[in-house]
């Protein structure tokens, strides 16, 4: 692209007069850079429409490629204006069926991801889940099974919210896939960390947050913990899930601390969070509530601190289990004992 002046008022003539000797993609590209000067003074539905005219003159011309650019472009401009979320929205998707019929997946990839992120800001729980379909498609198609398997725990977990408002078997059923899939990816990727983590999601989502009750401890089986078959296994963390599983809570907390302890001083997040578990299910069995809270938000602000907010998701869903578990009630005695136990 030529460079102009980034006053509008000398773009504007030579819009015109590309207009004039019927070029249109020229036009297109000035009014592309006409639309950055507009982004730059934050005129959002300004720099929307110059690229809205830009997208249409490459149509014009069969340039689709270009089309689709200018598209996402414009949706782009518009997921600064929250009022103009819907706007964004149809002309990311626009964009992305445009870059897909263009065979541009990469930047058909970056639509959906962009769509996601705005369906997510607006707590679109559903229209996010399909949007991270597409996502998943296209990492698919692309060969990026790392980040494919990312997409599909994160549309497992925009299912699960969708089941919290409205709650579906079919939502359910469908973040258990997802879960599912994702564990196989990370076990051919011979990511045995990524893996045991996301088999603890799973098993946290489907027999903990929807079949209230069962103990975290019935993970044994789930995790394999021995020492051939998995690195991160902990002696500490089996013998607690032993005695949990056996009813002997002062045992399994015990047991729990001690593997607790270990992993925070090797620094390992993973072991962390599931030995904090335990000591809350220990904490729980033992009718211990505010021990149990205690725990989890203990492990919550640890792992938010030292691996960021995704690192917390799995206590996040464990505390609002415990919340409908426990009721709203118990739980704000809970708190109240927690909060009365730091002063």
């Amino acid at each position: 692209m030529n460079t102009v002046s980034q006053d509008p008022a000398r773009i504007q003539p030579q819009i015109h007069q590309a207009r004039a000797q019927g070029q249109p993609l020229r036009e297109a590209e000035l009014r592309a850079q006409l639309a950055e000067v507009h982004s730059q003074a934050k005129q959002w539905r300004e720099a929307a429409q110059e690229l809205h005219w830009a997208a249409q003159l490459a149509l014009q011309k069969g340039a689709m490629a270009l089309h689709a650019e200018y598209l996402f472009e414009k949706g782009e401009r518009l997921t600064h204006a929250p009022e103009l979320a819907a706007s964004a929205a149809r002309a990311l998707r626009k964009a992305g069926a445009a870059a897909k019929v263009s065979g541009k997946l990469p930047l058909a990839l970056t639509a959906a991801q962009a769509l996601v992120t705005l369906e997510v800001e607006q707590q679109a729980w559903d229209r996010a889940a399909s949007a991270t379909g597409e996502v998943i498609e296209l990492l698919d198609s692309l060969g990026r099974r790392a980040e494919l398997c990312d997409a599909l725990e994160k549309r497992a977990s925009y299912l699960h919210r969708m089941d919290r408002e409205t709650p579906s078997e079919l939502s359910r059923e469908g973040a258990l896939r997802d879960m599912g899939r994702a564990v196989a990816l990370a076990e051919l990727q011979d990511d045995l960390r990524r893996s045991v983590e996301l088999r603890l999601m799973r098993r946290i989502l489907r027999d903990f947050v929807w079949e209230e009750g069962a103990p975290i401890s019935a993970l044994h089986g789930e995790l394999e913990l021995d020492h051939d078959a998995d690195p991160f296994a902990d002696e500490s963390i089996g013998q607690a899930m032993a005695a949990l599983q056996a009813g002997m809570s002062e045992t399994g907390a015990r047991h729990a601390t001690a593997a607790r302890d270990a992993a925070l001083d090797s620094a390992d997040p993973l072991r962390y969070m599931l030995a904090s578990l335990l000591l809350a299910e220990a904490a729980e069995l033992a009718g211990d509530q505010p021990s149990a809270l205690s725990a989890l938000l203990s492990c919550k602000a640890t792992l938010e601190k030292s691996q960021g907010k995704k690192a917390g998701q799995p206590i996040r869903l464990v505390l609002d289990a415990l919340r409908h578990r426990w009721g709203d009630a118990a739980m704000a005695d809970a708190i109240q004992a927690y909060s009365d136990q730091l002063q």
